[in-house]
């Protein structure tokens, strides 16, 4: 990182950033062009709390599962907080933000309870806490996707 005074280093501040996350946008290869699109997503941590895997659902086609299925390396960034800081002039101008971004392997979940698992923790996030209930017929027609994250940096500049 270039800027090393307004790299995040620490793990639980990154964390922090997703969960004051309203979406993450996903970076993938479609075909030779690049392709991004911003999604509502979920995230699980491993016991130890340095593993994450972030969770998202769809549709069972489109150009997001063809990315995965032709190239399953992905990149994603979220954004927790910007706000342009105006100046006198031009080149005073700047914007403060909180953010990550990450890399990792995306999987397409084929079993019901893995996908169950990933609807819940997108759920969590977004602060439903009712019962958990998916009728089989929309378990068929939604797909979830794992990314196994393997490279999380997080990056700031603040007032």
């Amino acid at each position: 990182m270039r800027r090393k005074e307004r790299e995040i280093t620490d793990f639980e501040e990154m964390i922090k950033i997703l969960d004051e996350s309203n979406f993450l946008t996903l970076a993938m290869i479609n075909g030779n062009e690049p392709y991004s699109v911003p999604v509502n997503f979920g995230y699980k941590l491993d016991g130890n709390r340095k593993r994450i895997q972030i969770f998202i659902h769809g549709a069972t086609e489109g150009t997001k599962l063809s990315c995965i299925k032709n190239c399953p390396r992905i990149s994603f960034s979220a954004v927790s907080y910007s706000e342009i800081g105006t100046d006198k002039t031009p080149c005073g101008w700047t914007d403060f933000y909180r953010s990550v971004c990450g890399k990792g392997n995306a999987s397409i979940l084929e079993d019901a309870d893995e996908k169950k698992e990933g609807l819940i923790c997108i759920l969590k996030k977004y602060g439903y806490k009712g019962p958990a209930v998916f009728p089989a017929i929309m378990m068929k027609k939604t797909s979830m996707i794992r990314i196994d994250v393997e490279e999380l940096t997080g990056k700031f500049h603040e007032k």
